[in-house]
């Protein structure tokens, strides 16, 4: 997956990431001037990018459609199952539905690990320096 546009903010470790044609279609040059609110995404980004505020950048995310489908389901799968484990091996609704919680929350772990791993990977392409700077914008 790759993002392009503008940085309009920076805060402990998160971006603003703005794509040029968003908000006001291929004219947009990103100055932060227009009046109205660019509509943008918040990505987090590990500390050792050296990435300011009005930088035109580039991100390449390892992840595919199919991964960020598969992840979306991860959760859902495992609470089925633990709910099919849990009515299996222990009578009563109240293990079924305490199957279900204990599996669905176990999910997160490896999704966390997985989330870790993609962070890691993260490739940023400086392709504007801060052109913004000097005027605060």
């Amino acid at each position: 997956m790759i993002f392009e546009g503008w940085v309009k903010e920076k805060e402990k470790g998160r971006i603003f990431l703005v794509s040029e044609g968003e908000a006001h279609g291929k004219n947009c040059s990103g100055c932060g001037l227009c009046p109205s609110e660019p509509r943008g995404k918040w990505i987090t980004l590990p500390d050792a990018f050296r990435i300011k505020t009005g930088d035109r950048i580039k991100l390449t995310l390892p992840v595919t459609p199919a991964l960020s489908f598969l992840a979306l389901l991860a959760p859902l799968a495992s609470a089925i199952a633990g709910a099919l484990l849990a009515s299996l091996l222990l009578p009563g609704e109240g293990w079924t539905v305490l199957g279900a919680l204990v599996f669905f929350t176990g999910s997160f772990f490896p999704l966390h690990l997985l989330n870790e791993g993609i962070r890691k990977k993260i490739k940023v392409e400086i392709l504007d320096e801060g052109r913004h700077h000097e005027t605060g914008h």
